[in-house]
């Protein structure tokens, strides 16, 4: 049996549920024409979940407007003080229903509802991120959107300060593209500056993938950005370890994987050489849907080094094809003569990769650098 899809979550029984709640809290709320509108044309079935959610949302809308009417702006005022009172009863990725009408209908009405439809995505990013929808407002506000990410950044709540983040990445994935954030990515530099320290993990991590971001069509400025904050923060190698020192680590993690010194001279990580007195894995032949331990032992040139390792693995494709993919090993400071590190990875299939028998490569990569290689196969499973 599969596994159940993001879509499932988004069953017809969820979607009716979302109108039967509205219809509740607004009996003005025509729950047969939403009904309707819910159940045309095509199947359930065949929808994907974006579709399931904006099919639900457009059957939310026209529970709120008669035969011959159009939704006004005063009908979806009165849809938002109901969805408010009804979003805390759903949980599950449903809930997006409730921010897609105002990404669908919120720009439609302009500056006569811009502040209750900002309003609408502050209250609901609790209960399901409204970092989607808040795209279409900056893609239309880019001006008066960055004074609303500003007051989201010093929230009390960490949903909305994660927002104000999240939302404005410039890669955001299955977000809608907004040029002028990747052709001016340090658009959001300020607000970054202030989430940066913020004591919640949930924030620093978005804060560390829009640095990322940054780092695909920045290279220069993610790396000014980095090292303004560990002059600021940063006052010891040590520090490193710290909260911030992990934003960093993390945020520059596209350029470190390539090598990039400038980004390693970031982390506190300097090009002096390793020796390397063991590499492998184990076992040297591994079934396919198991797992092998990767080990290493390492003699540093000097106490107090920064060591950041990685290891490559070439899978071979069905195609044919090598395709590359570096791992994260560890992140430490030498305190002694040889160090040692292990660590076990799952040859299990997946989704996004699948195994295919044949002789693997698998490197060790020390600050950017390839110091090791090592070959093994890929056999099938045996049971």
């Amino acid at each position: 049996m599969g596994h159940p899809l993001l879509k499932d979550q988004v069953h017809l029984g969820f979607a009716t549920s979302i109108g039967k709640s509205l219809h509740k809290v607004q009996t003005s709320f025509d729950y047969k024409r939403f009904k309707k509108e819910l159940e045309r044309e095509s199947s359930w079935e065949s929808l994907e979940l974006k579709q399931r959610i904006q099919r639900t949302a457009r059957a939310v809308v026209s529970g709120y407007v008669r035969e011959g009417e159009v939704f006004s702006a005063v009908r979806y005022r009165m849809f938002i003080r109901d969805a408010k009172k009804v979003i805390s009863e759903f949980t599950g990725l449903g809930v997006l229903v409730f921010p897609e009408v105002i990404e669908q209908f919120g720009v439609e009405f302009g500056d006569q509802a811009f502040e209750d439809s900002i309003d609408a995505l502050e209250f609901f990013t609790p209960f399901m991120t409204s970092e989607f929808a808040v795209r279409a407002f900056l893609n239309r506000y880019p001006k008066r959107m960055r004074d609303v990410f500003l007051k989201w950044s010093q929230s009390p709540h960490e949903h909305v300060r994660r927002l104000s983040s999240e939302g404005c990445r410039p890669k955001l994935p299955w977000g809608k593209k907004v040029q002028f954030l990747l052709d001016s990515p340090d658009w959001s530099r300020s607000i970054l500056d202030r989430l940066v320290t913020d004591d919640s993990d949930y924030v620093r991590k978005s804060v560390a993938n829009h640095l990322n971001d940054i780092c695909k069509i920045d290279r220069e400025l993610a790396l000014d950005i980095a090292g303004a904050w560990s002059k600021k923060f940063l006052k010891s190698k040590v520090d490193l370890q710290s909260q911030v020192g992990r934003v960093i680590r993390h945020g520059l993690r596209t350029l470190l994987k390539r090598g990039d010194p400038d980004a390693l001279e970031r982390v506190g990580i300097k090009a002096t050489p390793v020796r390397v007195i063991g590499f492998g894995i184990d076992p040297k032949v591994v079934s396919i849907g198991t797992r092998a331990r990767i080990f290493c032992a390492l003699v540093p040139s000097q106490s107090g080094q920064g060591l950041r390792g990685e290891y490559r693995i070439s899978f071979l494709t069905p195609s044919g094809k090598v395709s590359k993919k570096v791992f994260l090993w560890f992140n430490t400071l030498s305190e002694s003569k040889e160090l040692s590190f292990s660590r076990e990875h799952s040859f299990r299939q997946m989704t996004t990769r699948r195994h295919v028998p044949g002789t693997h490569q698998i490197e060790l990569i020390v600050n950017g650098k390839s110091v090791a290689v090592h070959e093994f196969r890929l056999i099938r499973s045996l049971g």
